[in-house]
């Protein structure tokens, strides 16, 4: 069997918080939850294929604003009954409704992974957390970091061979409405070109559509594929020296997904 794989999913594309440089662009998206019927004719179609999935991240935006975040929850568990299952979180939300949020958790055996933001806000909920100690679920809060930019070309001029060393490889193959994308930027670069009228190029080249596939080996190959995607050239991770820093509330200008020419 070929290798395994993550694959990920955002339910949300907006957000309860806004973070800078986010990469999923959730300060500049549009309010927009997922169909779960939609999600689940995708992810039926992907168990179909006998794919073997180490792990599936549910994520957004922020997943836990979608008022039927649990029943994703439910038919991930149904179709992938030995997979393990994630839903990433800046944990806002637990503060407000944790017993119920969690007894969900625990129903579906649903990882909890949250984000790392503001100290106070990550002590508030590691006690909250704490007090389920011995508890089935597992949950972990990823530590304090830099967030480092990742910035788009605007100019679509980026040696698309950065590829072979991309810093996102292996972040997992996205798997929403119909597509499967081997990074999430082309994936959430639309709202990105909607905020700031600009024409960042996406082809069905991209991605795959996950329907007519016909065999798992044939997502294993676009994900490995030796080659780099048409969508490279307009992305600049690869660039050296990238800024990082704190997590801080974005202003959403432009600079925050973007880097100056030189």
């Amino acid at each position: 069997m070929s290798n395994l794989y993550e694959f990920t999913c955002s339910i949300v594309d907006h957000c309860n918080l806004n973070c800078r440089s986010c990469s999923s662009y959730a300060p500049l998206a549009s309010p927009w939850f997922m169909d779960e019927k939609d999600f689940e004719y995708d992810y039926a179609k992907l168990a179909s294929l006998n794919a073997v999935v180490k792990q599936i991240t549910l994520y957004g935006g922020e997943p836990l604003i979608h008022p039927n975040w649990h029943e994703f929850a439910r038919i991930t568990r149904r179709l992938f009954p030995d997979t393990r299952i994630q839903i990433v979180t800046n944990g806002v939300l637990l503060l407000q409704d944790f017993e119920n949020i969690w007894n969900k958790l625990e129903w579906y055996d649903i990882h909890l992974s949250v984000s790392y933001t503001t100290e106070n806000l990550v002590s508030s909920i590691k006690k909250l957390l704490s007090s389920k100690c011995g508890a089935n679920i597992r949950w972990s809060i990823q530590p304090p970091k830099t967030f480092n930019l990742s910035p788009v070309d605007l100019l679509g001029q980026s040696d698309p061979n950065h590829y072979h060393t991309c810093s996102l490889d292996g972040c997992g193959t996205e798997l929403s409405r119909g597509k499967l994308w081997a990074c999430f930027m082309p994936a959430h670069v639309h709202h990105f070109n909607k905020y700031f009228n600009k024409d960042i190029e996406v082809t069905d080249k991209d991605f795959l559509d996950i329907h007519e596939v016909s065999s798992y080996d044939e997502i294993i190959n676009f994900i490995k594929r030796t080659e780099p995607y048409p969508f490279c050239r307009w992305c600049k991770i690869g660039t050296p020296g990238l800024p990082g820093s704190p997590w801080s509330l974005s202003q959403k200008l432009i600079e925050e997904w973007t880097i100056e020419e030189k």
